[in-house]
């Protein structure tokens, strides 16, 4: 986890997501997440079913790449080892190929083959997913594409395990309840990275003022329909949204 974060942190730290949601007849649902100029990484959250069957998505028909350049690529992390499955667009709006094994990302963001099976390809509604441009030059707005669910239900949390989350509903999540010692990594208003902590009074972040004096906020992760985060519990257990 901490070496995907370091991408983000290299990308245009006072920039923000922007996630509008709409849902249209028939059960297709279509999610538009606006990414600004010089932004490279952002979070986007597995939403929808497989048209054709109903069935959890691929990673391949979720993400449209209208837009996207050559070499972008998804992370779907592995849970283990720092290990992600990966896929790379083959050319300016091109197609998604997933790679045959799984990889480990360096700090510097190059790629190292593992030993590990072929990616898993289908994504449970809640996955979280990593998106990096390889040209971040322009604004641009992704479409996430899929059959709609109103039940998105919930996804499992494995103990001491960091794992990308996504926000499936068309609402905000708001995390309010936890174990203590939960950790939670989202993007705030400004664009930065925020780590969030469970302990017995609830959620809180902390921020420090000019000479360096910490305030603890005490207030509940809220994420935007569309959007994803980090989560490392403490116990196994479900995640409702």
């Amino acid at each position: 986890m901490k070496k995907l974060l370091s991408l983000a942190l290299c990308a245009a730290a006072a920039t923000t997501f922007a996630a509008d949601e709409i849902t249209l007849a028939d059960e297709i649902g279509v999610t538009m997440v606006a990414i600004p100029a010089g932004q490279t990484n952002t979070i986007i959250a597995a939403s929808f079913k497989e048209l054709s069957t109903g069935n959890n998505i691929s990673a391949a028909n979720l993400v449209k790449t209208t837009g996207l350049k050559k070499d972008s690529k998804l992370f779907l992390y592995g849970g283990t080892e720092d290990t992600y499955s990966v896929w790379t667009l083959d050319a300016d709006g091109g197609r998604w190929v997933a790679a045959k094994k799984t990889y480990t990302i360096a700090k510097d963001g190059t790629l190292t083959e593992g030993t590990g099976s072929s990616p898993t390809t289908m994504l449970p509604i809640g996955t979280g997913l990593w998106l990096v441009r390889s040209d971040a030059t322009d604004a641009v707005e992704v479409a996430l594409y899929g059959a709609y669910v109103s039940d998105v239900g919930s996804v499992a949390l494995t103990k001491d395990t960091w794992q990308l989350v996504g926000n499936p509903k068309q609402t905000d999540l708001v995390i309010s309840t936890g174990d203590n010692g939960d950790r939670l990594v989202a993007v705030n208003e400004k664009g930065v990275l925020r780590t969030y902590q469970y302990q017995a009074s609830g959620w809180s972040y902390v921020t420090y003022d000019a000479s360096g004096k910490p305030t603890r906020n005490s207030v509940n992760p809220t994420i935007a329909a569309g959007k994803g985060f980090w989560y490392l519990s403490k116990t196994d257990k479900s995640l409702t949204f």
